[in-house]
């Protein structure tokens, strides 16, 4: 007998069992470790598709093709389903490097429904190795060809061996690394789009191996997830967190940070109660932490991840949505589980400068998370044009390269002085939330729910403008309000802003005039200015305030050119100047408009209280049928011209004079406007 021919099993067409394999091998390969032969490990995607769409039947077909395919290469292979859709073989050295190809060649007819593909990874069979020893090798290098396209075989070679022994150090050494202090806590600046400062950071695993030096996270996080070890190091990293937390706390220069959880720290252990224990020995607030899980490790069809993440909602943790975009059920997911903020992964974020279909994607992306009550944080942000786009489409916060990579604690301790000026007080977070809950698409707050929240109001310009003691401050805006200071005439934002810091003749004032009637009041003002050959109608509504400055939602609801006075600015001027109370209705006695002064009177927030409306849904008279009949004599040509009345306003009866005309279109009458004073509390007789 040949002393390098195997004893192959009889039956070519039938699978080794993965234990029968390894006994098989076993005793025949003892006496071959010479490189005379190969163990593969083959790898066949588009079976489950196969199955799910053509049947089991058709998947066997498939699988007792490819195993024919191998055996039909040489006579002495030996194959075994090993998992799954993955298959082990044993085959001369000199037959190895044709199987990929030729159980390609041979799939056509499978592929055409199923997309069916072989990659192959194989290592020769020498000493030391065992047989199991040389299955992980050559599944090793099979998997390394997952997202290469175009490469079908990767043969197990020093290079691969480098990358192999790593990974296997990594899991025999965890434990010691953190006993000798080699994991490290790092940290990624996360940046107020609106100010520029830090207003918290990101904490990251790095280690510093004795051995291999600097290793990656992508070197050490999936083989620690793969071995089931990833919750020996997060809780390594939590407690570093913690630890710098305190010592930047004691130099008055901390933030909050975010620490990331695998979905295995909630299978592996209590990770709860770990991270309440850790944080408690170093008191640590719960304000000062926020839990980041990928959108990824929430999607899986039991809910360990979702009674985890709501067990540290309730305890008041801040929860993060890491990696949005990057999954098939994201919408699903923020639907389901509630969470404070969408990290936006930073594929949304490339190319935006210069792509519009990328720009209009995270743009509407962005708009849709925060109707959902979410704030933004985008990720792998790299150049100013890219942030000037985030400002423009209101993301809350950014994180990337373009601020600055992640850096390890001592360059975070040495740069303490630079932080503690330009980072956030703690008192700020609630002010710079508030004013990030407004979108700048359409208008809306996140707060606003149903059918208000998905009324758009198309490219109205909107911008957020702060007022505090040195005047007025543009803080963002979209892209239509950037686009309507070019038309009045200004270079760029900072025109603008210097423009109104200089006090503006009547914008300024205005706007100023506005805004404090709007904090008095708490509703929405409206008011009228005119720059250039511009004339705008204009609302100020108060979104926020701390101490010394308020933030206002600033919506342009109207824009006209005006080189000289028109019947439009005439009339404006006359109902929002005259200080009476104006109102406009329908032939069916319905409200269609009514001026600033009218609103304030009854304290509506705005015209939406009363459009539509008659007097009788408001309720406003005790008996309504002496008003019915005067709007109804309007309706038909009379004018009713200062006739005494009451009304109820904000509970109180009062005494008013009013007036009433028909509205004319084409010589018919379509509707009626009128106007009253309230000359005092009601007084019988």
């Amino acid at each position: 007998m040949d002393t390098h021919a195997f004893n192959r099993p009889a039956a070519p067409a039938a699978f080794l069992t993965r234990v029968a394999f390894i006994e098989h091998i076993d005793h025949e390969l003892i006496p071959f470790q010479d490189g005379a032969y190969t163990v593969g490990y083959l790898h066949l995607s588009g079976l489950r598709h196969l199955n799910r769409v053509e049947g089991i039947e058709r998947g066997d077909e498939a699988l007792q093709h490819v195993m024919l395919t191998i055996a039909g290469v040489s006579p002495e292979a030996t194959i075994a389903r090993y998992a799954g859709n993955g298959f082990a073989f044993v085959i001369p050295t000199s037959d190895a490097s044709s199987i990929a190809r030729r159980v390609n060649d041979q799939l056509p007819d499978f592929a055409k429904a199923a997309g069916l593909m072989a990659k192959v990874g194989t290592v020769d069979c020498v000493r030391p190795l065992g047989p199991e020893e040389c299955i992980e090798r050559a599944r090793f290098a099979c998997e390394t060809l997952h997202d290469a396209k175009g490469a079908y075989h990767r043969h197990f070679d020093e290079e691969l061996k480098l990358v192999f022994d790593k990974r296997a150090y990594v899991v025999d050494h965890l434990d010691d690394a953190i006993a000798r202090g080699e994991i490290r806590a790092w940290a990624q600046p996360i940046m107020r789009v609106l100010t520029g400062h830090v207003c918290e950071v990101e904490i990251l695993a790095r280690w510093e191996s004795e051995q291999y030096g600097f290793l990656r996270p992508d070197e050490f996080v999936p083989e620690l997830e793969r071995h089931a070890l990833i919750h020996k190091l997060d809780l390594e990293v939590i407690r570093l967190a913690c630890e710098q937390w305190c010592e930047a706390h004691a130099a008055r220069a901390n933030v909050p940070f975010g620490i990331n959880l695998s979905r295995l720290d909630f299978e592996l252990c209590d990770i709860y109660s770990h991270v309440r224990s850790i944080m408690s020995a170093y008191g640590v607030p719960i304000d000062q932490v926020h839990i980041e899980v990928t959108e990824s490790s929430t999607t899986r069809g039991d809910d360990v991840v979702a009674r985890g993440v709501r067990r540290f909602r309730d305890a008041g943790f801040t929860i993060y949505m890491d990696d949005f975009g990057t999954g098939y059920s994201s919408l699903g997911t923020m639907a389901s589980l509630r969470f404070d903020v969408v990290k936006i992964d930073k594929t949304l974020v490339d190319n935006i400068e210069s792509d519009e279909r990328a720009r209009s994607v995270l743009a509407d992306t962005v708009s849709m998370i925060k109707r959902l009550g979410m704030q933004t944080l985008c990720e792998g942000v790299e150049n100013e044009q890219q942030l000037r786009i985030l400002r423009a489409i209101g993301c809350e916060k950014a994180q990337g390269y373009y601020f600055r990579k992640p850096i390890p604690h001592q360059e975070v301790m040495e740069t303490l002085t630079e932080w503690s000026r330009n980072h956030e007080r703690q008192l700020e977070d609630a002010y710079y939330d508030a004013i990030g809950r407004i979108n700048l698409l359409d208008g809306t707050s996140i707060d606003t729910h149903g059918i208000e929240a998905a009324t758009f109001l198309g490219h109205s310009p909107i911008a957020i403008l702060e007022f505090n003691g040195n005047g007025i401050e543009l803080l963002s805006c979209n892209i239509a309000y950037d686009r309507l200071l070019m038309r009045m005439g200004f270079a760029n934002l900072d025109d603008f802003v210097a423009y109104t810091s200089r006090g503006a003749g009547r914008v300024n004032a205005r706007a100023v005039q506005a805004a404090l009637k709007a904090k008095e009041t708490g509703r929405e003002q409206r008011f009228t200015f005119i720059v250039g050959n511009t004339y705008c109608t204009a609302s100020l509504r108060l979104i926020a305030q701390t101490t010394g400055r308020e933030a206002y939602l600033n919506l342009v609801t109207s824009i006209e050119n005006a080189p000289q006075v028109t019947e439009h600015t005439l009339l404006l001027g006359l109902l929002e100047g005259s200080g009476r109370n104006f109102f406009w209705k329908d032939s069916e006695r319905r409200f269609l408009g009514a001026n600033q002064s009218f609103l304030d009177y009854y304290g509506f927030s705005g015209l939406g209280d009363i459009l539509g409306k008659t007097d009788e849904d408001m309720g406003w008279h005790q008996d309504e049928e002496p008003f019915r009949n005067d709007e109804l004599r309007v309706l038909d040509g009379e004018e009713i011209i200062e006739v005494r009345g009451t009304c109820l306003c904000r509970g109180e009866l009062r005494d008013i004079i009013a007036s009433k005309r028909p509205l004319y279109s084409g010589g018919e009458i379509v509707g009626l406007f009128g106007y009253f004073d309230d000359i005092g509390p009601h007084r019988e007789g």
